[in-house]
């Protein structure tokens, strides 16, 4: 998989190589797994950025962030986006922005899927 061999930094200062950062189990969501890259606390709670992994006929069900605006990067796999009223296929190298209270889900297809997830709070 992409990215398993790169190294986190935040102001020139080594987080992590995320080869070392587990994957731990969605507390809300089966078969959806998170790999915190930078938590709010390295960023000054301004930003939080994840690795999610959705396996197959599992989903990111439709959910809302309060206050706190995202940004996926579609890394391998490929599934369907619902952000709104709006439908995006995912496929890598998507890219693709969640404003803030909007309400969005993601469904992998049979491959699963892998995405970076950034929240930027407002």
């Amino acid at each position: 998989m992409e990215y398993e061999n790169e190294v986190v930094f935040i102001n020139g200062k080594q987080l992590a190589k995320l080869s070392e950062v587990s994957w731990k189990p969605h507390s809300q969501f089966k078969g959806v797994y998170l790999k915190n890259v930078i938590d709010d606390e390295d960023s000054d709670n301004y930003l939080k950025a994840v690795m999610v992994r959705v396996e197959p006929a599992c989903s990111l069900e439709n959910h809302i962030h309060n206050g706190i605006a995202e940004l996926h990067e579609v890394i391998s796999g490929q599934g369907m986006a619902i952000i709104g009223k709006n439908s995006i296929v995912y496929t890598p190298g998507v890219v693709s922005f969640i404003p803030a209270d909007m309400e969005h889900s993601v469904t992998p297809s049979d491959s699963g899927l892998v995405l970076n997830a950034k929240f930027i709070r407002k």
